[in-house]
């Protein structure tokens, strides 16, 4: 791959240790699809770079998305009616957890249908009930996500990567 730099004499290629005119250079075989500045330098990208660029990104923005589904809450019916539970910080899910292990009656944070936000009494079997749906709600999740995820792995185009949406 060649190189072009700007310099005082206008644009110079460099071929390794060797300068060549840039009127010289051919991109035999390389497919070259664009350029990319990067610190004064003018690089050529082909096709194939391009693509695990494209895959790159794709696969780190579905990892931002998926977090932030995990994060957003999930629902349980456990309390007779549907109630909204935190997931967002570390430790809406360690207390969810340590509930569950804990196996006794307690009172536990959730929001109502009119967006009301109270701790709540809640019975060991309906803590079971609260873990239960938030577990299936990480994995549904992560499901979602490695389902995505090889799908940008297959995908032979950046169309193809592009097509692939949360």
């Amino acid at each position: 791959m060649y190189a072009i730099k700007l310099d005082n004499s206008g644009y110079r290629a460099i071929d390794g240790a060797n300068q060549i005119d840039a009127s010289e250079i051919v991109y035999e075989g390389d497919n070259v699809e664009s350029v990319v500045v990067d610190n004064g330098l003018v690089r050529a990208i082909n096709n194939t770079d391009l693509l695990l660029r494209a895959k790159k990104a794709k696969i780190e923005a579905l990892k931002y998305d998926c977090t932030n589904a995990i994060q957003a809450g999930f629902t349980s019916p456990a309390l007779g009616e549907t109630h909204t539970y935190d997931s967002s910080l570390p430790q809406d899910q360690t207390n969810l957890l340590g509930a569950r292990i804990a196996g006794i009656d307690m009172y536990f944070t959730c929001t109502d249908s009119n967006n009301y936000k109270s701790q709540k009494w809640h019975t060991a079997a309906q803590m079971a009930q609260v873990y239960s749906a938030g577990m299936v709600h990480l994995q549904t999740q992560k499901a979602r996500f490695y389902a995505r995820k090889v799908a940008v792995e297959q995908a032979s185009t950046i169309e193809a990567v592009e097509a692939v949406v949360w």
